[in-house]
């Protein structure tokens, strides 16, 4: 009897530690649980604006059978399947989920200012990948303001150039065979999988690319440190050459992000003409991971740590073209754009311009425009053609878009129309721009021209009202900003024959651009098919406590004069090129030569 009321003692003694580990083990679950339902009901937030704020659903279903509610399921069941433990798991997920769009535009950006970054860009061409750069081919502008620890991050980059300088230097035109041992081409498709939505197109081939070697985790990139192998084949060598480089990788903890926003003052002005309420509704044509990725930058990482002005203070961008005969003019160093003239082999002179970005905003987009006009007055003046170069252009403001189109017709050019999505908020700011143009119609001493600019305004904020009372959750078919034409510049536009050269990095404005010249019959294309981002994008900031800072989404469905969707389409060029080994090893030989050649045939005509 004693033994059994010892026994039972003990146990209950022993039953609060039982009960107590058990309790513990159901509160993990519970905790994990209670974790996995606030990512879900966090998704459930990016999902219900997909199904109000994003234009393409019925594009992306059509072209790729992609639908919504499938995706979001497929997005629940990851976080529930891999019992999601943390932001970085939810990150990863979220990503999966905004690039299954296959959309440039439709993309994320998390709370983190780490990347791992080496300065070497490459290129494809006919299967092999050549090195076209020896320097960070990444937009380290935001180094200006987030860099904490600058006399670490100045000693990493001096460590790098030191190791540079002691290894047998590698050249443009030397192939790359791998990177730790995996070849470039299966690397980039990983890339494509894991970064991009699977979209295997050149344009997704072309920005996986560019991860390789800039990776960013603001864009969910999954980062490096140490060292990786570098093996690649000398140009003119038979035997391959292995390097052992250093990533420079910026940690978080060495980084300080600026979370204040810099806040235009515009937004506070009276309005003052048709254009300048144009600037306030400004629609965004740019693909921000294009900009920060792939466009040419002005400055070298050097340059941004020290705060040096580089060598002569160049302020114009180049892009990866040599020039394409001898140059007898070209823009000073202090220009905006870079453009000159050069002798064609027929002897007869030709202009070039490049033009990298779409997206300058004010003061500089005035200096932009009087440089342009500089630059068209002296074309005008001496050259019978224009080589128009706009590669790896990001896109950028509509507005800049049009005013460099009327500089290069005679005659009116026809623009596209885009479906809008409604929402109450579009309509609100619709009633009370409307209202605002009243004061202006009442206005005795306003100029006809620019009244008949508010005109056009007041009735696209019309149409936009009157769909949305007709119950309509998309607009018709309407011209942007009523803006059904644009007119040659009155006072300086070209008017001679232009070959515009593509790629597939062009995005957004970068495909407009080229679709307005080619469904008009203004210029040749040449080059490859552009990126087809199609439409105009708006931002979104999160409160998520995921990490996740916003997102993007495409607000509109732009169309061709023949109907037909920009939106993963793109423009296809008149003459098609692709690159060669001869073009990445010999300076763009082959290249340099077909735009000539091309020049030539358009002089004949």
């Amino acid at each position: 009897m004693i033994k059994k009321i010892h026994s039972y003692l003990f146990l209950l003694n022993l039953a609060p530690l039982l009960f107590t580990n058990l309790s513990a083990e159901d509160s993990s679950i519970k905790i994990e649980e209670n974790l996995q339902d606030e990512m879900i009901q966090d998704l459930n937030i990016l999902k219900y604006n997909m199904s109000v704020k994003y234009a393409p659903k019925d594009v992306k279903y059509t072209l790729f059978g992609w639908n919504l509610n499938d995706e979001y399921q497929i997005a629940k069941s990851k976080i529930k399947d891999s019992k999601a433990q943390n932001s970085k798991d939810y990150q990863k997920i979220f990503k999966e989920f905004i690039a299954s769009t296959k959309d440039y535009h439709v993309s994320t950006h998390f709370y983190s200012r780490e990347m791992s970054i080496y300065p070497i860009s490459f290129k494809e061409a006919e299967g092999r990948y050549f090195i076209t750069n020896n320097e960070f081919s990444a937009n380290l502008d935001t180094l200006d303001f987030m860099l904490m620890d600058w006399e670490t991050v100045a000693k990493w980059v001096d460590d790098i150039e030191q190791s540079l300088e002691n290894k047998p230097a590698y050249e443009i035109g030397d192939e790359i065979l791998a990177i730790n041992g995996v070849s470039p081409k299966t690397i980039i498709e990983k890339i494509i999988d894991k970064d991009l939505g699977g979209n295997r197109s050149p344009t997704g081939y072309a920005l996986a690319n560019a991860i390789v070697f800039n990776k960013m985790a603001k864009y969910g990139h999954e980062t490096s440190e140490g060292t990786f192998r570098l093996t690649i084949l000398p140009k003119g060598k038979n035997r391959p050459v292995t390097y052992e480089l250093p990533w420079l990788h910026f940690s978080e903890d060495l980084l300080d992000r600026n979370l204040s926003l810099a806040t235009s003052s515009e937004d506070s002005k009276p309005i003052k003409s048709a254009e300048h309420m144009k600037k306030l509704m400004q629609k965004n044509f740019c693909v921000g991971i294009a900009n920060d990725l792939t466009t040419p930058h002005k400055s070298s990482l050097k340059q941004k740590l020290y705060q040096t002005d580089g060598d002569d203070e160049i302020t114009y961008i180049r892009g990866f073209l040599p020039d394409l005969g001898r140059v007898i003019w070209k823009t000073k160093d202090d220009s905006q754009l870079y453009a000159y003239i050069y002798q064609h082999k027929s002897g007869k002179k030709i202009g070039y311009l490049y033009l990298p970005t779409f997206m300058y905003e004010d003061p500089v987009l005035e200096e932009v425009l009087d440089d342009l006009a500089k630059i068209f007055t002296t074309f005008n003046d001496q050259t019978v053609a224009l080589v128009l170069d706009i590669t790896n252009n990001p896109g950028g403001r509509s507005d800049y878009m049009n005013a460099v189109l009327s500089t290069i017709t005679d005659k009116p050019m026809t623009c596209h129309q885009h479906q809008e999505l409604l929402i109450q908020e579009d309509v609100y700011r619709a009633m009370a721009f409307n209202e605002l143009i009243k004061y202006f119609e009442e206005d005795e001493n306003i100029e006809e021209v620019e009244l008949e600019k508010f005109k056009e305004i007041k009735k696209y904020f019309t149409q936009v009202i009157n769909d949305y009372k007709a119950g309509k959750t998309i607009t018709d078919p309407l011209y942007l900003f009523g803006e059904k034409e644009i007119k040659a510049n009155p006072t300086n536009h070209y008017t001679k024959p232009i070959l515009v050269l593509v790629n597939e990095l062009d995005f957004s404005c970068g495909d407009f651009f080229p679709a307005m010249l080619q469904d008009n019959n203004r210029a040749t294309i040449f080059g490859k098919t552009t990126a087809g981002a199609g439409g105009y994008v708006n931002y979104f900031p999160s409160s998520s406590r995921f990490g996740v800072a916003g997102y993007s989404l495409t607000g509109s469905i732009g169309y061709r004069l023949d109907g037909t969707p920009i939106e993963n389409m793109g423009v296809t060029p008149d003459i098609e090129y692709d690159l060669t080994t001869e073009d990445l090893q010999n300076n763009y030989k082959d290249y340099k030569e077909a735009v000539n050649r091309e020049i030539g045939i358009l002089l004949s005509k």
